[in-house]
Protein backbone atom coordinates (compact mmCIF):
# COMPACT_ATOMS: atom_id res chain seq x y z
CA UNK A 1 0.00 0.00 0.00
CA UNK A 2 1.28 3.37 -0.82
CA UNK A 3 1.91 5.69 1.95
CA UNK A 4 0.35 8.70 2.20
CA UNK A 5 3.31 11.50 2.25
CA UNK A 6 3.25 13.38 5.89
CA UNK A 7 3.26 17.30 4.54
CA UNK A 8 0.13 17.58 2.97
CA UNK A 9 -2.78 20.34 2.75
CA UNK A 10 -4.99 19.75 5.16
CA UNK A 11 -8.86 21.50 5.02
CA UNK A 12 -9.97 23.15 7.70
CA UNK A 13 -12.46 21.27 9.27
CA UNK A 14 -15.49 21.86 11.43
CA UNK A 15 -15.42 20.33 14.73
CA UNK A 16 -16.43 16.70 15.09
CA UNK A 17 -18.23 16.45 18.84
CA UNK A 18 -19.66 13.27 20.46
CA UNK A 19 -23.36 12.75 19.46
CA UNK A 20 -26.00 13.10 21.86
CA UNK A 21 -29.02 11.05 22.67
CA UNK A 22 -31.70 13.78 25.23
CA UNK A 23 -34.15 12.07 27.41
CA UNK A 24 -35.25 15.22 29.42
CA UNK A 25 -35.19 13.15 32.92
CA UNK A 26 -33.72 16.34 34.94
CA UNK A 27 -35.94 18.72 37.03
CA UNK A 28 -33.60 21.74 36.03
CA UNK A 29 -31.77 22.41 32.54
CA UNK A 30 -28.29 20.53 33.10
CA UNK A 31 -25.57 18.13 31.33
CA UNK A 32 -27.65 15.30 29.36
CA UNK A 33 -27.35 12.48 31.45
CA UNK A 34 -26.90 9.93 28.23
CA UNK A 35 -24.74 11.72 26.29
CA UNK A 36 -21.53 9.99 25.08
CA UNK A 37 -18.77 9.62 27.45
CA UNK A 38 -16.09 11.74 26.85
CA UNK A 39 -13.79 9.71 28.21
CA UNK A 40 -12.63 12.73 29.89
CA UNK A 41 -9.16 14.20 30.73
CA UNK A 42 -5.84 13.05 31.72
CA UNK A 43 -2.95 14.38 33.99
CA UNK A 44 0.71 13.95 34.71
CA UNK A 45 2.32 11.25 35.84
CA UNK A 46 4.30 9.67 38.67
CA UNK A 47 7.76 11.56 39.73
CA UNK A 48 9.81 9.26 37.50
CA UNK A 49 12.01 9.23 34.73
CA UNK A 50 9.65 8.16 31.95
CA UNK A 51 11.39 5.18 29.85
CA UNK A 52 10.17 2.63 27.75
CA UNK A 53 10.19 -0.93 29.80
CA UNK A 54 9.10 -3.58 26.33
CA UNK A 55 11.48 -4.61 23.77
CA UNK A 56 11.54 -2.45 20.71
CA UNK A 57 11.41 -4.23 17.25
CA UNK A 58 12.50 -2.83 14.29
CA UNK A 59 9.40 -1.30 11.85
CA UNK A 60 8.64 -2.95 9.08
CA UNK A 61 6.09 -1.45 6.89
CA UNK A 62 6.79 3.13 7.59
CA UNK A 63 9.92 4.55 8.79
CA UNK A 64 10.39 5.31 12.53
CA UNK A 65 9.01 8.63 13.77
CA UNK A 66 11.37 11.21 14.15
CA UNK A 67 12.12 12.48 17.36
CA UNK A 68 12.26 16.53 17.69
CA UNK A 69 12.06 17.16 21.23
CA UNK A 70 15.71 15.88 22.87
CA UNK A 71 14.75 17.89 26.05
CA UNK A 72 14.22 16.08 29.21
CA UNK A 73 10.58 15.15 30.48
CA UNK A 74 9.52 17.59 33.10
CA UNK A 75 8.87 15.66 36.30
CA UNK A 76 5.17 15.25 37.20
CA UNK A 77 4.01 15.52 40.68
CA UNK A 78 3.80 12.14 42.75
CA UNK A 79 0.07 10.93 42.68
CA UNK A 80 -1.67 12.26 45.31
CA UNK A 81 -3.38 9.42 47.96
CA UNK A 82 -6.21 7.89 47.08
CA UNK A 83 -9.78 8.06 49.25
CA UNK A 84 -12.62 5.31 48.17
CA UNK A 85 -15.44 7.08 47.66
CA UNK A 86 -18.26 5.93 49.18
CA UNK A 87 -21.37 6.34 47.20
CA UNK A 88 -21.54 7.51 43.31
CA UNK A 89 -19.35 9.18 40.48
CA UNK A 90 -19.90 11.86 37.96
CA UNK A 91 -20.85 13.29 34.40
CA UNK A 92 -19.73 15.87 32.45
CA UNK A 93 -20.39 19.49 29.47
CA UNK A 94 -22.11 17.68 26.92
CA UNK A 95 -20.26 18.16 23.27
CA UNK A 96 -21.81 19.58 20.02
CA UNK A 97 -23.85 16.86 18.13
CA UNK A 98 -21.57 15.32 14.94
CA UNK A 99 -23.55 15.27 12.02
CA UNK A 100 -23.32 11.42 10.57
CA UNK A 101 -21.10 11.21 7.21
CA UNK A 102 -23.19 10.75 4.05
CA UNK A 103 -23.49 7.44 3.04
CA UNK A 104 -21.09 6.76 0.17
CA UNK A 105 -21.80 4.70 -3.06
CA UNK A 106 -18.05 3.99 -3.82
CA UNK A 107 -16.99 1.03 -2.08
CA UNK A 108 -14.21 1.34 0.29
CA UNK A 109 -11.42 -1.48 -0.55
CA UNK A 110 -9.84 -2.11 2.97
CA UNK A 111 -6.35 -3.03 2.89
CA UNK A 112 -5.00 -6.28 4.18
CA UNK A 113 -4.00 -6.86 7.45
CA UNK A 114 -0.21 -6.82 7.67
CA UNK A 115 1.67 -8.37 10.30
CA UNK A 116 3.54 -5.50 11.94
CA UNK A 117 2.62 -2.26 11.32
CA UNK A 118 4.69 1.01 12.80
CA UNK A 119 3.36 4.49 11.74
CA UNK A 120 6.16 6.86 11.23
CA UNK A 121 7.03 10.72 10.91
CA UNK A 122 5.84 11.64 14.56
CA UNK A 123 7.72 14.57 16.26
CA UNK A 124 7.63 13.37 20.36
CA UNK A 125 6.77 15.67 23.20
CA UNK A 126 7.77 15.07 26.45
CA UNK A 127 4.62 15.68 28.48
CA UNK A 128 5.74 18.50 31.27
CA UNK A 129 3.61 18.41 34.64
CA UNK A 130 -0.10 17.72 33.97
CA UNK A 131 0.13 18.39 30.38
CA UNK A 132 -0.49 14.57 28.60
CA UNK A 133 -3.70 15.65 26.87
CA UNK A 134 -1.97 18.88 25.31
CA UNK A 135 1.15 16.64 24.44
CA UNK A 136 -0.63 13.63 23.16
CA UNK A 137 -2.41 15.80 20.75
CA UNK A 138 0.45 17.77 19.48
CA UNK A 139 2.34 14.41 18.64
CA UNK A 140 -1.06 13.40 16.73
CA UNK A 141 -1.03 16.68 14.85
CA UNK A 142 2.88 16.36 13.83
CA UNK A 143 1.65 13.15 11.67
CA UNK A 144 -0.32 15.16 9.52
CA UNK A 145 2.67 17.97 9.65
CA UNK A 146 0.91 20.10 11.95
CA UNK A 147 3.53 21.12 14.30
CA UNK A 148 2.27 22.57 17.75
CA UNK A 149 4.06 22.27 20.82
CA UNK A 150 2.50 21.05 24.10
CA UNK A 151 2.72 24.48 24.82
CA UNK A 152 0.91 26.29 22.23
CA UNK A 153 -1.85 23.55 22.94
CA UNK A 154 -2.36 24.21 26.44
CA UNK A 155 -2.08 28.44 26.30
CA UNK A 156 -5.63 27.48 24.38
CA UNK A 157 -6.95 24.65 26.60
CA UNK A 158 -5.70 25.02 30.17
CA UNK A 159 -6.22 28.85 30.90
CA UNK A 160 -5.39 27.54 34.25
CA UNK A 161 -2.45 25.69 34.95
CA UNK A 162 -4.03 23.89 38.01
CA UNK A 163 -6.93 22.32 35.93
CA UNK A 164 -5.97 18.41 35.81
CA UNK A 165 -8.93 17.68 32.96
CA UNK A 166 -8.46 18.60 29.48
CA UNK A 167 -11.61 16.32 27.89
CA UNK A 168 -11.64 14.93 24.50
CA UNK A 169 -13.93 17.20 23.24
CA UNK A 170 -11.53 20.05 24.08
CA UNK A 171 -8.84 18.56 22.45
CA UNK A 172 -10.61 17.40 19.27
CA UNK A 173 -11.79 21.21 19.19
CA UNK A 174 -8.48 22.51 18.59
CA UNK A 175 -7.89 19.27 16.33
CA UNK A 176 -10.67 20.36 13.96
CA UNK A 177 -9.06 24.18 14.30
CA UNK A 178 -5.99 22.30 12.89
CA UNK A 179 -7.64 20.67 9.66
CA UNK A 180 -7.36 17.32 11.33
CA UNK A 181 -10.76 15.19 12.23
CA UNK A 182 -11.73 12.83 14.87
CA UNK A 183 -14.65 10.93 15.65
CA UNK A 184 -14.94 9.42 19.31
CA UNK A 185 -16.20 6.09 20.13
CA UNK A 186 -16.50 3.38 22.82
CA UNK A 187 -16.44 -0.13 23.29
CA UNK A 188 -12.80 -0.56 21.16
CA UNK A 189 -10.72 -3.41 20.59
CA UNK A 190 -7.77 -4.32 20.11
CA UNK A 191 -8.92 -5.81 16.47
CA UNK A 192 -9.85 -2.41 15.42
CA UNK A 193 -6.53 -0.77 16.34
CA UNK A 194 -4.83 -2.77 14.67
CA UNK A 195 -6.97 -2.16 11.40
CA UNK A 196 -7.09 1.80 12.04
CA UNK A 197 -3.50 1.92 12.20
CA UNK A 198 -2.87 -0.51 9.21
CA UNK A 199 -4.67 1.84 7.41
CA UNK A 200 -2.20 4.73 8.36
CA UNK A 201 -4.80 6.00 10.40
CA UNK A 202 -3.43 7.09 14.15
CA UNK A 203 -5.70 6.79 17.18
CA UNK A 204 -5.61 8.11 20.37
CA UNK A 205 -6.80 6.42 23.46
CA UNK A 206 -7.44 7.06 27.07
CA UNK A 207 -6.16 4.58 30.01
CA UNK A 208 -4.29 4.18 33.21
CA UNK A 209 -0.80 5.54 32.82
CA UNK A 210 0.63 2.13 34.27
CA UNK A 211 -1.61 -1.42 35.17
CA UNK A 212 -2.68 -0.98 38.26
CA UNK A 213 -2.40 3.18 39.00
CA UNK A 214 -5.09 5.03 38.69
CA UNK A 215 -4.04 8.34 36.85
CA UNK A 216 -5.54 8.73 33.45
CA UNK A 217 -3.30 9.17 30.38
CA UNK A 218 -3.62 9.54 26.60
CA UNK A 219 -1.71 8.03 24.45
CA UNK A 220 -0.95 7.72 20.26
CA UNK A 221 -1.45 3.75 19.09
CA UNK A 222 0.61 3.75 15.85
CA UNK A 223 1.08 0.18 15.20
CA UNK A 224 1.42 -3.92 16.27
CA UNK A 225 2.52 -6.63 16.18
CA UNK A 226 1.00 -10.03 15.62
CA UNK A 227 3.39 -12.24 16.41
CA UNK A 228 4.60 -10.43 19.64
CA UNK A 229 0.70 -9.27 20.39
CA UNK A 230 1.78 -6.32 21.13
CA UNK A 231 0.59 -2.14 20.16
CA UNK A 232 2.94 0.40 19.68
CA UNK A 233 2.62 3.40 21.47
CA UNK A 234 3.78 7.05 21.49
CA UNK A 235 3.30 8.23 24.73
CA UNK A 236 4.24 11.81 26.06
CA UNK A 237 5.15 10.31 29.40
CA UNK A 238 7.17 7.04 28.82
CA UNK A 239 8.53 7.59 25.42
CA UNK A 240 8.14 7.29 21.74
CA UNK A 241 8.39 3.89 20.12
CA UNK A 242 6.96 2.00 23.33
CA UNK A 243 5.50 -1.29 22.90
CA UNK A 244 2.87 -2.81 24.81
CA UNK A 245 1.65 -5.84 25.62
CA UNK A 246 -2.20 -6.76 24.79
CA UNK A 247 -3.07 -8.07 27.96
CA UNK A 248 -1.70 -4.67 29.89
CA UNK A 249 -3.18 -2.88 27.16
CA UNK A 250 -6.16 -3.71 27.18
CA UNK A 251 -6.04 -3.58 31.13
CA UNK A 252 -5.15 0.08 31.34
CA UNK A 253 -7.87 0.76 28.64
CA UNK A 254 -10.94 -0.90 29.89
CA UNK A 255 -11.51 1.84 33.14
CA UNK A 256 -12.25 4.17 30.05
CA UNK A 257 -14.87 1.85 28.20
CA UNK A 258 -12.15 1.25 25.35
CA UNK A 259 -12.52 4.46 24.22
CA UNK A 260 -10.54 5.35 20.95
CA UNK A 261 -10.66 8.33 18.64
CA UNK A 262 -8.98 8.12 15.08
CA UNK A 263 -7.04 10.87 13.92
CA UNK A 264 -7.89 11.69 9.88
CA UNK A 265 -7.97 13.96 7.20
CA UNK A 266 -11.25 14.54 5.44
CA UNK A 267 -10.11 12.91 2.65
CA UNK A 268 -9.85 9.97 4.35
CA UNK A 269 -13.34 9.81 6.21
CA UNK A 270 -14.92 7.28 3.74
CA UNK A 271 -11.89 4.61 5.13
CA UNK A 272 -12.13 5.31 8.71
CA UNK A 273 -16.10 4.55 8.71
CA UNK A 274 -15.37 2.10 6.68
CA UNK A 275 -12.65 0.45 9.02
CA UNK A 276 -14.87 1.09 12.27
CA UNK A 277 -18.11 -0.33 10.39
CA UNK A 278 -21.62 -0.13 11.81
CA UNK A 279 -20.01 1.40 15.05
CA UNK A 280 -19.32 4.54 12.83
CA UNK A 281 -23.48 5.64 13.89
CA UNK A 282 -24.13 6.15 17.37
CA UNK A 283 -27.31 3.90 17.82
CA UNK A 284 -25.10 1.00 16.73
CA UNK A 285 -22.93 1.21 18.54
CA UNK A 286 -24.51 2.23 21.63
CA UNK A 287 -26.43 -1.26 21.38
CA UNK A 288 -23.70 -2.98 20.67
CA UNK A 289 -21.66 -1.69 23.57
CA UNK A 290 -24.33 -2.70 25.80
CA UNK A 291 -24.27 -6.02 24.70
CA UNK A 292 -20.32 -6.64 25.44
CA UNK A 293 -21.14 -4.63 28.62
CA UNK A 294 -23.17 -7.01 30.06
CA UNK A 295 -21.34 -10.34 28.38
CA UNK A 296 -18.55 -8.54 30.50
CA UNK A 297 -20.52 -8.64 33.91
CA UNK A 298 -21.47 -12.26 33.15
CA UNK A 299 -17.89 -13.44 32.89
CA UNK A 300 -16.01 -10.66 35.39
CA UNK A 301 -18.85 -10.52 37.94
CA UNK A 302 -16.13 -8.84 40.71
CA UNK A 303 -14.74 -6.18 38.30
CA UNK A 304 -16.17 -3.04 39.01
CA UNK A 305 -14.92 -1.50 35.63
CA UNK A 306 -16.83 -3.74 33.96
CA UNK A 307 -19.62 -2.71 36.04
CA UNK A 308 -19.04 1.18 35.64
CA UNK A 309 -19.03 0.76 32.01
CA UNK A 310 -22.13 -0.91 31.75
CA UNK A 311 -23.81 1.66 33.61
CA UNK A 312 -22.08 4.24 31.09
CA UNK A 313 -23.37 1.80 28.21
CA UNK A 314 -27.27 1.76 30.52
CA UNK A 315 -27.43 5.46 30.23
CA UNK A 316 -26.33 6.13 26.57
CA UNK A 317 -28.98 3.78 25.95
CA UNK A 318 -31.78 5.61 28.21
CA UNK A 319 -31.89 3.35 30.93
CA UNK A 320 -31.24 5.72 33.53
CA UNK A 321 -32.14 3.37 36.23
CA UNK A 322 -30.40 0.39 35.34
CA UNK A 323 -27.39 3.03 34.82
CA UNK A 324 -27.65 3.66 38.31
CA UNK A 325 -28.10 0.31 39.84
CA UNK A 326 -25.13 -0.61 37.57
CA UNK A 327 -22.67 2.44 38.88
CA UNK A 328 -23.66 1.81 42.51
CA UNK A 329 -22.54 -2.05 41.73
CA UNK A 330 -19.46 -0.63 40.36
CA UNK A 331 -18.73 1.68 43.27
CA UNK A 332 -19.39 -0.94 45.99
CA UNK A 333 -16.89 -3.52 44.19
CA UNK A 334 -14.46 -0.62 45.23
CA UNK A 335 -13.23 2.02 42.32
CA UNK A 336 -10.65 3.68 42.87
CA UNK A 337 -10.78 7.50 44.24
CA UNK A 338 -9.38 9.15 41.74
CA UNK A 339 -11.06 7.69 39.07
CA UNK A 340 -13.69 10.32 39.50
CA UNK A 341 -11.46 12.89 38.51
CA UNK A 342 -12.26 11.30 34.95
CA UNK A 343 -15.61 9.44 34.87
CA UNK A 344 -18.21 11.71 35.60
CA UNK A 345 -21.48 9.48 34.00
CA UNK A 346 -22.89 8.71 37.76
CA UNK A 347 -23.52 12.19 38.38
CA UNK A 348 -25.20 12.63 35.60
CA UNK A 349 -27.48 9.86 36.24
CA UNK A 350 -28.02 11.25 39.93
CA UNK A 351 -29.15 14.31 38.46
CA UNK A 352 -31.16 13.49 36.04
CA UNK A 353 -33.51 11.28 38.33
CA UNK A 354 -33.37 14.27 40.96
CA UNK A 355 -31.42 12.89 43.03
CA UNK A 356 -29.32 16.07 43.37
CA UNK A 357 -28.37 16.25 47.00
CA UNK A 358 -26.64 12.59 46.45
CA UNK A 359 -24.55 14.59 43.67
CA UNK A 360 -23.46 17.07 46.49
CA UNK A 361 -22.97 14.46 49.35
CA UNK A 362 -20.50 12.35 47.15
CA UNK A 363 -18.43 15.34 45.31
CA UNK A 364 -17.72 17.40 48.41
CA UNK A 365 -14.25 15.02 49.49
CA UNK A 366 -13.68 15.55 45.40
CA UNK A 367 -13.57 19.39 45.55
CA UNK A 368 -11.99 19.33 48.89
CA UNK A 369 -9.45 17.19 47.97
CA UNK A 370 -9.06 18.63 44.03
CA UNK A 371 -10.92 22.39 43.86
CA UNK A 372 -9.49 22.26 40.22
CA UNK A 373 -12.07 19.64 38.70
CA UNK A 374 -14.16 21.31 36.62
CA UNK A 375 -16.37 19.05 35.00
CA UNK A 376 -17.21 18.06 39.13
CA UNK A 377 -18.00 21.79 39.57
CA UNK A 378 -19.93 21.90 36.90
CA UNK A 379 -22.32 19.21 38.40
CA UNK A 380 -22.57 20.49 41.27
CA UNK A 381 -23.84 23.58 40.13
CA UNK A 382 -26.64 22.19 38.30
CA UNK A 383 -27.75 19.94 41.68
CA UNK A 384 -27.66 22.93 43.78
CA UNK A 385 -29.93 25.12 41.25
CA UNK A 386 -32.00 22.38 41.00
CA UNK A 387 -32.07 22.50 44.26
CA UNK A 388 -33.44 26.20 44.55
CA UNK A 389 -29.65 27.09 45.90
CA UNK A 390 -29.34 30.00 43.35
CA UNK A 391 -26.18 31.72 45.42
CA UNK A 392 -24.79 28.72 46.03
CA UNK A 393 -25.18 27.14 42.38
CA UNK A 394 -23.67 30.62 40.68
CA UNK A 395 -20.57 30.14 43.15
CA UNK A 396 -19.76 26.70 42.03
CA UNK A 397 -20.55 27.42 37.98
CA UNK A 398 -18.11 30.28 38.43
CA UNK A 399 -15.43 28.33 40.18
CA UNK A 400 -15.73 26.25 37.26
CA UNK A 401 -15.05 29.05 34.95
CA UNK A 402 -11.19 29.26 35.84
CA UNK A 403 -10.17 25.78 34.49
CA UNK A 404 -12.75 25.95 31.38
CA UNK A 405 -11.60 26.57 27.51
CA UNK A 406 -14.93 26.50 26.44
CA UNK A 407 -16.86 28.70 28.57
CA UNK A 408 -20.09 29.34 26.52
CA UNK A 409 -22.55 26.41 28.51
CA UNK A 410 -21.55 27.80 31.59
CA UNK A 411 -21.52 31.57 31.10
CA UNK A 412 -25.20 31.13 29.33
CA UNK A 413 -26.55 29.46 32.75
CA UNK A 414 -24.68 32.13 34.81
CA UNK A 415 -26.45 34.81 32.69
CA UNK A 416 -29.94 33.05 33.36
CA UNK A 417 -29.17 32.58 37.08
CA UNK A 418 -28.76 36.37 37.17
Amino acid sequence: MTRFPRKLLISTLAAVALTLILVGRATQPGPDPTALPEAVASLGAPSSTPSATAPVIPPTRTVAPTSRSSATPTACPTPLTTATPTSSPTPLLTATPAPSPSPTSTPILLPTLAPRVTLGDFSHEWQTWNNCGPATLAIGLSFYGVERTQADIAAVLKPNVADKNVSLAELLDYAAREGVQARVRVNGTVDLLRRLTNGFIPVLTEGWLTVGEDIGHYRIVRGYDLETDQLLTQDSYHGPNLWVSVEDFEAMWQPFFFAYTPLYRAEQEPLVASIIGADWEDGTMIARALASAQAAVESANENPYAWHNLGDALRLSGDLDGSLSAYEHAVELGLPGRFFWYQFGYFAVLNGLGQHERVLEFTQPLIEEVPSLAEVLVERGHALRSLGRKDEAIAEFEQALLYLSDQDKVLAILADLR
